[in-house]
């Protein structure tokens, strides 16, 4: 009987991290209580993790620490089927005030651009922090012009 509802509450899902070897733990999406639950050592393979909003820690000695909230299984993952969860550290001062955002094949979710396949996204690193608007001048201004 169990074995039936298991697909409903949990998803089977891999870890794997570049590098690997980081410590991953993970908490419901909101938790406020400060306990993290180990997932081990990656790589980490086929382990049943529940459905839901969760946030990852991702941790490895000379890397920055990455938190990552996202839908199990999700668009963010890219763990729908078989593919691992996949997740990449940069090295402690590489990009600082940086967060890495995974690549993937993510859904189109703006009205009137609504289409049935997913568009692959290439990863990219975006500002820990919103930019103010004098420091998008600063950043205009130091420009060369390109009239």
């Amino acid at each position: 009987m169990l074995a039936t509802l298991w697909p409903q509450i949990a998803a089977v899902d891999s870890i794997t991290t570049t590098p690997d070897g980081a410590n991953v733990a993970m908490q419901e999406f909101g938790a406020t209580d400060g306990r993290w639950r180990s997932l081990g050592r990656t790589p980490i393979r086929k382990m049943r993790l529940p459905r839901g909003v969760l946030t990852f820690r991702v941790e490895k000695e000379g890397d920055e620490t990455l938190n990552l909230a996202a839908r199990n299984p999700g668009s963010l993952l890219q763990n729908f089927g078989l593919q691992p969860i996949q997740m990449s550290l940069l090295k402690k001062g590489e990009a600082p005030e940086m967060v890495p955002v995974p690549g993937g094949f993510y859904p189109v979710s703006l009205t009137g651009f609504n289409v049935e396949r997913n568009l692959r996204v290439d990863g990219f690193l975006i500002d820990r922090h919103e930019v103010t608007n004098r420091e998008y001048m600063a950043f205009v201004d130091g420009r060369p012009s390109s009239r």
